[in-house]
């Protein structure tokens, strides 16, 4: 290689995109979790039953606010600490999430907080203003509680964030209730602070643990999740995603296009999670009546980069979708498939790694565009970030790999344009990326590129 060709080929090493990775050390969420019941005096989130499945990963473990800080500053742990141990003792993890809507306490009120009565599965329930600062200050204290107590514990694989909403759970306000939250004080602004206020108090609360949130439409405006997402990701930097609690291809296509959009963008720079709509078993309408559709939100889930799955424990539990369970499972825990970035964007930086699954080979048919006519383009494939020894360049840090797997360098054409096929070979564990970048652009496009998951 000449002196030129080095020289020119170090520099787009060098400047090769370095988005942050997943937080150092902490798991992406991942696998297949249990939507069982809630956790109350009568009732448990961890069934045995479910977790003798060999295809279920974790529990979704939801206990109410005021079953855990039954009066102000007066906690009672006990049925949390009581999930924690049933499912490591099972080998389960647990994603956590404290619901409010009719969770809230009684007490909160008392305090002067703003409350708002409205109507939840045909009962009147209280619910706090999201933006009254006596409930958020009550909020955040918990919050730091709740982290105080269960920051270290490796049990949690998930800490779902939650606020003052319709159900306690997901993001959504009731709809018919919209006038009365404007009266309250309502606009997209003050509503996506206050969340942006919750989502903070949990990133300092569980500094070690991934965090999502869900997101919705709010009064027909997919104006607060998108601001929620851009602050949760600045919150909590390579730990935060998007969550969905309604997932079905009809919600995901047709219902909720916005929404959609957002979980396919923060799958590819950070990661999404979805819970299933409802359960085939017993409530097959939400899927058309048709086995096949109910198959296809697995497959969507898959196709938009998701790695993390809530089903329903009727569903769990039913033989006849073992197989099918077993076979998403597998997909979600392993390589093996991928993600093809939108053509028309540059693939993040960001890849996110699954342990003990072999990587088969992948060939790469990578183009480029958009850079300067007849310049140098880099194409290259490899796994984290680091340094790595460049055979005729020596050692350079190729963002975000460590592991260099192969490279190609190809002279554009004279309206920028170029493409090369790469092949990475099948591996031990690992992941692999790829990324491209041309000499002298910054506003290079790479199409067809592939994230081996």
């Amino acid at each position: 290689m000449n002196t030129d060709l080095r020289i020119a080929a170090r520099c787009l090493l060098l400047t090769l995109l370095a988005a942050p990775l997943f937080a150092q050390g902490i798991p992406r969420p991942t696998g297949l979790f249990c939507s069982c019941p809630p956790t109350n005096a009568v009732s448990s989130s961890f069934l045995a039953t479910v977790a003798a499945k060999p295809f279920v990963d974790g529990f979704l473990v939801r206990i109410a606010w005021s079953d855990v800080e039954t009066s102000p500053s007066v906690f009672d742990w006990t049925l949390l600490d009581g999930q924690l141990q049933l499912c490591q003792q099972a080998g389960k993890k647990v994603a956590l999430a404290i619901v409010q809507g009719p969770g809230t306490p009684a007490w909160l009120s008392g305090l002067g907080a703003a409350t708002l009565t409205y109507s939840f599965s045909g009962r009147s329930q209280t619910i706090a203003v999201p933006w009254d600062p006596i409930y958020l200050q009550r909020w955040q204290q918990f919050v730091a509680a709740l982290g105080a107590r269960y920051a270290a514990d490796t049990t949690i694989a998930l800490v779902h964030v939650t606020h003052a909403t319709h159900n306690g759970f997901e993001m959504q306000l009731a709809p018919a209730e919209q006038q009365t939250y404007v009266g309250a004080g309502y606009t997209d602004a003050v509503y996506a602070q206050s969340w942006s206020t919750v989502i903070s108090a949990f990133a300092a609360a569980f500094p070690n643990h991934p965090l999502d949130m869900d997101l919705h439409p709010i009064f027909g405006s997919d104006a607060v999740a998108g601001a929620t997402v851009t602050s949760g990701l600045a919150a909590a930097p390579g730990r935060f995603g998007a969550f969905g609690g309604w997932w079905s291809v009809n919600n995901a296509q047709n219902a909720y296009p916005g929404m959609q959009a957002l979980f396919e963008a923060t799958a590819a720079t950070s990661f999404t999670n979805v819970q299933n709509v409802g359960s085939w078993v017993t409530t097959p309408t939400r899927y058309g009546s048709s086995l096949a559709t109910y198959e296809a939100a697995y497959d969507l889930a898959l196709q938009s980069g998701i790695r993390y799955l809530e089903v329903w424990n009727a569903d769990l539990l039913d033989p006849g979708l073992d197989p099918l369970l077993t076979q998403v499972a597998g997909q979600l825990r392993c390589a093996g498939w991928y993600q093809r970035y939108p053509s028309a964007a540059t693939p993040p930086a960001a890849v996110h790694g699954i342990t003990g699954c072999t990587a088969p080979a992948m060939q790469f048919d990578l183009t480029v565009a958009g850079g300067p006519a007849n310049s140098l383009a880099l194409f290259a494939v490899g796994t984290d970030r680091g340094v790595t020894t460049v055979p005729g360049i020596g050692d350079v840090q190729i963002a975000p790999f460590t592991q260099l797997i192969t490279l190609g360098i190809v002279v554009l054409d004279g309206n920028g344009a170029g493409a090369l096929t790469v092949t990475a070979p099948a591996s031990a564990p690992y992941r692999f990326t790829t990324q491209a970048a041309v000499l002298g652009s910054s506003g290079v496009t790479l199409t067809n590129a592939m994230e081996l998951r």
